[in-house]
């Protein structure tokens, strides 16, 4: 993406409800940060080491992300820029070609082959 400035959100899944350990998981993964619940994202099947820098810029890709805790409420895909701290600001640039969510923990390697 050619954005520059901002808090860009490739998911966003912070959740409406309290699970059952009182908590509420942090699901989301941002230029400027990674939610507390977010174990791990690849990009192609290379682990990013939760860096955003580490995705291919302008070119297709396969995103696999895997979670610490189950989750039941949404997930949002570019669904925001934070240019301020009470700013919304619009909407992330991309495209998504489409989405798989599963029920159990799967391999990064075998997510990239689907």
């Amino acid at each position: 993406s050619s954005q520059r400035y901002g808090t860009y959100y490739l998911f966003d899944g912070r959740f409406s409800q309290q699970t059952s350990l009182g908590s509420s998981p942090e699901m989301y993964f941002s230029n400027t940060d990674t939610g507390s619940s977010v174990r791990a994202v690849y990009a192609d099947g290379v682990d990013t080491q939760l860096l955003w820098a580490r995705f291919p810029i302008n070119v297709w890709f396969h995103v696999t992300m895997v979670a610490t805790v189950p989750f039941t409420d949404d997930i949002n895909l570019f669904s925001r820029v934070a240019t301020g701290a009470s700013s919304s600001g619009g909407n992330t640039k991309g495209a998504i070609a489409s989405v798989a969510v599963w029920g159990r923990e799967i391999l990064a390697e075998d997510a990239y082959k689907l």
